[in-house]
């Protein structure tokens, strides 16, 4: 089970940034020992639109 926020941004009609993070709310260790792992990840991009 995962969490995941983000925001985007148009700078102008053809560029655009955003970001996205995501943190797991549940264990992923399965090995049968006695550990967490939880993974969190933090997304960044930037596009550009062509106009076809």
């Amino acid at each position: 089970f995962d969490l995941s926020l983000g925001a985007g941004y148009d700078i102008t009609d053809n560029f655009h940034v955003q970001a996205r993070y995501a943190i797991n709310l549940t264990n992923r260790n399965n090995t049968g020992f006695d550990q967490t792992s939880k993974l969190r990840w933090l997304f960044i991009g930037v596009g550009y639109r062509f106009n076809l």
